[in-house]
């Protein structure tokens, strides 16, 4: 017999109890209460917290005093001990200078290289190197139209005109100016076998003398004005003897030394260049040196010529001559005399 609370199972064969309970479990909705209850328990508690958060302290309702400001005590600058200097004055050389070079920009020129020249000399004090550097250039350029153009000038007492005669060579008119034809050939663009009777040439009243400055490497010429005064004319560039070879003191241009296109023979090598050849280590122009005081008088074979070696102008490299660049020596060629002409050699 079977019991009410039994069931046959056909496939086991076998009896088994069915529960009086309703079929499912409980679990499950008790597991979704506790979750709710865990929920509104942790929200509470963050609620919580955050009214703590934002509850204002004693401190905080407490009346904050902004501190006081700071007083700031004035800085005290401390002057320097030396003042700025002001900018220096122009020394009375400095405008004795710019007033002589305006001379010579208003075509006063005969005004302008009496000022300059004077300066020159040391009129207004010893000047700078480089004041002395720019009155020669500007004696340069003033004498450039007052001497060697053709233009004359009547109030330049450096200068006058010669009227040709009829019969007159050009060098023996030259004579009493003591000055070389050649020159006169310079300044009036004539040729001396073309000149005609009444034609007017431009003289300058000569000699010309020279002065050598041997720690310049510097030739300067000048003219004697009628007051007895030496007056700058121009400069060049010299190249000096080798271990200071080049001897001081005064010398003439020798008479009847100059020459162009001289042969010359080597003294140390015996070597020989003829008149015109371009390997003469002397150049196309050659004045013979003669002493004239103790120091220079017993000396001899020293002379003024061109170079053949434009980088040794500067230099000590001849044996003790004085030497000029090709272009240099043709117009001092032009410019000494032989007799009449000095030229001194200064340390």
């Amino acid at each position: 017999m079977v019991l009410q609370s039994q069931s046959y199972n056909p496939k086991t064969g076998r009896l088994y109890m069915r529960s009086r309970h309703r079929s499912g479990s409980k679990w499950p909705w008790i597991a979704l209460l506790g979750l709710i209850a865990a929920a509104v328990i942790y929200f509470g508690f963050l609620r919580d917290k955050a009214r703590q958060a934002v509850k204002p302290t004693r401190w905080a309702t407490a009346r904050v005093e902004p501190p006081p400001a700071r007083q700031i005590k004035p800085v005290k600058v401390e002057q320097p001990h030396h003042q700025l200097e002001p900018h220096p004055q122009p020394s009375p050389q400095d405008a004795a200078v710019a007033a002589a070079m305006e001379l010579s920009q208003k075509d006063t020129l005969v005004s302008a290289r009496n000022a300059l020249n004077d300066l020159l000399e040391g009129s207004a004090g010893p000047l700078t190197r480089p004041q002395t550097k720019a009155l020669r250039i500007q004696l340069m350029h003033v004498n450039t139209k007052l001497i060697f153009s053709k233009r004359f000038y009547p109030d330049d007492p450096l200068v006058e005109v010669y009227v040709v005669k009829p019969g007159d060579v050009l060098s023996r008119a030259t004579a009493p100016y003591k000055i070389p034809y050649q020159l006169v050939e310079h300044i009036n663009e004539v040729k001396a076998k073309r000149i005609r009777d009444g034609q007017r040439l431009k003289m300058a009243k000569g000699p010309f003398h020279a002065v050598v400055l041997k720690s310049q490497y510097r030739l300067d010429v000048y003219l004697t004005g009628d007051d007895g005064k030496r007056v700058y004319i121009c400069s060049f560039p010299v190249g000096l003897g080798e271990d200071d070879s080049t001897p001081l003191g005064k010398w003439i241009v020798r008479p009847g030394s100059k020459q162009i296109d001289p042969g010359w023979t080597n003294p140390r090598t015996g070597e020989q260049f003829a008149g015109g050849d371009q390997r003469n280590p002397i150049g196309r122009y050659w004045l013979g040196l003669e002493g004239v005081d103790e120091q220079t008088r017993p000396l001899s074979s020293y002379g003024i010529h061109g170079t053949i070696e434009p980088q040794t102008i500067g230099q000590l490299s001849s044996m003790g001559c004085i030497r000029l660049l090709p272009k240099d020596v043709e117009l001092l060629f032009y410019l000494l005399s032989e007799g009449d002409s000095t030229v001194v050699v200064n340390p």
